[in-house]
């Protein structure tokens, strides 16, 4: 047995799709995806996979700062965004909810591809306008930015995504 180090859950679902891995830590809206099949990753339903437990729910965050000029989910169109590493979880429901809400928001350079702690240090230092946070309930990162931050805001998800995301199968 060895431990194996990952950019996230998408990159754990892979490792057991390829048989890499035997066992892994996955998003559930990751593993339900793997289940049912992923088409865009070229990945068959996968009917033997099995979850063992569930750690903590996973919420959605959306964060910014007061300065950002971002007040609803549709100003985020023409932001930087830091949504996560590429195979990451975070990643994966960001992408899925710009979808779901019919903006169109083509992968730019704008982008941010990068783990929780460096997307944060971006958003203080100006170089993205808002994170995508996808993690436990409280989200430690989220709170720390809290506890230094006075201007920390949420951003609400677009009602028609998660309309849309509730029938996505």
């Amino acid at each position: 047995m060895y431990n194996f180090a990952s950019q996230g859950s998408v990159d754990n679902g892979i490792g057991l799709h390829t048989g890499r891995l035997d066992f892994a830590l996955l998003q559930s809206d990751v593993a339900e995806m793997l289940y049912e099949g992923w088409i865009a990753e070229f990945m068959p339903p996968q009917p033997n996979l099995r979850s063992m437990a569930s750690l903590w729910p996973d919420a959605v965050h959306i964060v910014t700062l007061g300065d950002s000029g971002i007040r609803e989910f549709a100003d985020l169109r023409a932001k930087r965004l830091a949504v996560g590493s590429m195979r990451s979880g975070n990643r994966f429901t960001a992408v899925r909810i710009w979808r779901e809400s019919g903006i169109v928001r083509p992968d730019t350079s704008e982008n941010r591809e990068s783990g929780l702690e460096e997307s944060v240090a971006a958003l203080e230092t100006g170089e993205v306008d808002a994170v995508f946070v996808t993690g436990a309930i409280p989200d430690p990162v989220v709170q720390d930015l809290a506890r230094r931050r006075r201007d920390l805001r949420l951003v609400a998800i677009d009602p028609a995504a998660i309309e849309g995301l509730k029938g996505v199968r």
